[in-house]
C-alpha cells in the first residue's frame, strides 16, 4: 500500500482539494507521469486574429491541457525559460483547459505563473476545474515599474469550478490502513494540506497574489465528491477579481441607474464586509436601484472631465463615487470617493450583480 497525497482520478474526473490517499498498487500507475496523462503545454507567438481576449498586451500565449500532475511545473518552468531566452522582452498569457490534478503541482505552478508576471485566461468552450481553478488564480500582470496585477480572465462561454475539500481513502470508509503507514505519515501529508490552504490565503511565492479570503471559505465549505463552487454570477466574478469577456457590453455611464449598478458594483467589490453588508438581492432589486439612482449630483465640468457626477451609495456615511467622462480620451471612468483617478469601466461592472453568466453567454451567441 502507498500513502499518496492528490487527488482521485475517476473516469477522467478529478477531485480538487489535497486529501490523504491510500492507493492500491494497480492505482498507483493513474497518479504517474506519461505522455497521456500529464498536461500539455505548448506556446506559440501571440496572433490576435486568432485569440479574443479584451487586452494586447502580450506577445507570446502559452497553452495547458490536460490532467495536472507531478512533473508539469518543472516543463512549464523549462518552457517559460526556453521563450524568455529566445525574447527577453516576452510577456505571456496561460490559456488553462483541464479538470485539474495533484494540489502541490498546481501550487508550484501558480507560484511560477505569478513570479513570472503570467496572465491566465479560459477561453470558450474550455473548463478549468480544481487544480487548474489553483493557477487560474495566480494570473498576473507582468510588472513594469511597479509590482504588476492581477490579471486574470474568463470567457462567458468558459467554466471555471472551485473543488470541495475532502478527506477520502482511495474512495473506501472502510479500508485499513497497513502498517508501513505511520501516524507521522498522515500527519505530514495533512501539515501539507494546511500548507496549501495558507498558500491561497497568504499570497503566492513573493508576489503577495493572494486569494480572496471568501473564495477560501465558499471552497472549504462545500463537502461530497464532484461538487464545485462554480463562478455563476457577475457578482461572483467581481467580488474575487476575475474579469469577464466575450460579451456584448455597455461601455456608457450616461443613464442614472447603470452610474449607481457601476459605483454599488465596484464599492462591494472592494472590500468583504461591503459586500456582506449589501447583500445581492438587495441591490439588484428594481425598486432599490430607482430609489438610490435619484441621489446623484452634477459637478462642474474641469480640465480633466467633460462632465462629471457625484453618485451616492450611502449618504448616511457620505459614501459616493465619481463618474465623468474623461476630456483626453472621451471614455466614462470611474473612481470611489470624489476623487478623479478612476479608471474605464469594465463592461461587468454595469450590470446587476445577480445577472447570471450563462444570460451574457446566450446573448453573445444570439440565442
Amino acid at each position: 500500500m502507498l500513502l499518496q497525497l492528490g487527488f482521485d482520478l475517476v473516469f477522467g474526473e478529478m477531485s480538487v482539494i489535497p486529501y490523504i490517499a491510500v492507493l492500491c498498487t494497480v492505482s498507483c500507475c493513474l497518479l504517474t507521469p506519461s505522455t497521456s496523462l500529464c498536461a500539455t503545454l505548448t506556446y506559440k507567438e501571440s496572433d490576435r486574429t486568432q485569440i479574443e481576449l479584451p487586452f494586447d498586451w502580450f506577445s507570446h500565449v502559452v497553452y495547458l491541457n490536460g490532467p495536472i500532475l507531478a512533473g508539469d511545473a518543472a516543463d512549464f518552468s523549462a518552457l517559460l525559460a526556453k521563450i524568455r531566452a529566445d525574447d527577453s522582452d516576452a510577456r505571456l498569457v496561460l490559456s488553462l483547459s483541464s479538470v485539474g490534478g495533484v494540489a502541490n503541482e498546481g501550487i508550484r505552478i501558480s507560484n511560477l505563473v505569478s513570479e513570472s508576471g503570467v496572465g491566465t485566461f479560459v477561453e470558450t468552450g474550455k473548463q478549468c476545474l480544481s487544480a487548474c481553478a489553483f493557477v487560474f488564480m495566480a494570473g498576473r500582470a507582468p510588472p513594469y515599474e511597479g509590482p504588476g496585477y492581477v490579471d486574470r480572465h474568463l470567457h462567458v462561454g468558459g467554466t471555471l469550478g472551485f473543488h470541495a475539500p475532502r478527506l477520502a481513502l482511495g474512495g473506501a470508509t472502510d479500508l485499513v490502513i497497513e502498517q508501513d503507514v505511520t501516524w507521522g505519515d498522515i500527519a505530514t501529508v495533512y501539515d501539507s494540506a494546511l500548507h496549501q490552504i495558507s498558500s491561497l490565503l497568504l499570497g503566492y511565492g513573493t508576489t503577495g497574489i493572494k486569494w480572496p479570503p471568501s473564495l477560501v471559505g465558499e471552497l472549504l465549505r462545500i463537502s461530497g465528491p464532484g461538487r464545485y463552487r462554480m463562478i455563476e454570477t457577475v457578482d461572483d466574478a467581481g467580488r474575487w477579481h476575475i474579469d469577464l469577456f466575450g460579451f456584448d457590453g455597455r461601455t456608457s455611464l450616461a443613464d442614472p441607474r447603470t452610474r449607481f449598478t457601476a459605483c454599488m458594483n465596484l464599492y462591494r467589490w472592494t472590500d468583504e464586509d461591503k459586500w456582506l453588508e449589501y447583500g445581492t438581492d438587495t441591490v439588484s432589486d428594481s425598486a432599490y436601484i430607482d430609489g438610490w439612482s435619484k441621489n446623484q449630483e452634477q459637478q462642474s465640468p474641469d480640465e480633466n472631465a467633460l462632465e462629471s457626477l457625484l453618485v451616492y451609495i450611502d449618504m448616511l456615511n457620505a459614501e459616493a463615487c465619481n463618474v465623468y467622462r474623461n476630456r483626453e480620451t472621451g471614455n466614462w471612468e470611474i473612481s470611489l470617493g470624489d476623487r478623479l483617478d478612476g479608471s474605464e469601466v469594465s463592461p461587468e461592472v454595469m450590470l446587476p450583480p445577480s445577472t447570471r453568466i450563462e444570460s451574457l453567454r446566450q446573448s453573445a451567441s444570439g440565442n
